[in-house]
């Protein structure tokens, strides 16, 4: 698994660098919520076409 390298630079930015518990699991966050949104429209894709 990767992360955007955008994401990443924008988090050390936010955050720094020196937690990096704390930037996986923000980074392991916003994949979930990726995964999260990408499901909802699947979702909805097939209950439109049902």
């Amino acid at each position: 698994m990767g992360f955007s390298p955008e994401l990443v630079d924008k988090l050390i930015k936010e955050h720094g660098d020196e937690d990096s518990d704390s930037l996986l699991e923000t980074l392991l966050t916003y994949s979930v919520s990726d995964i999260d949104l990408s499901m909802m429209s699947m979702e909805s894709d097939i209950n439109f076409i049902s």
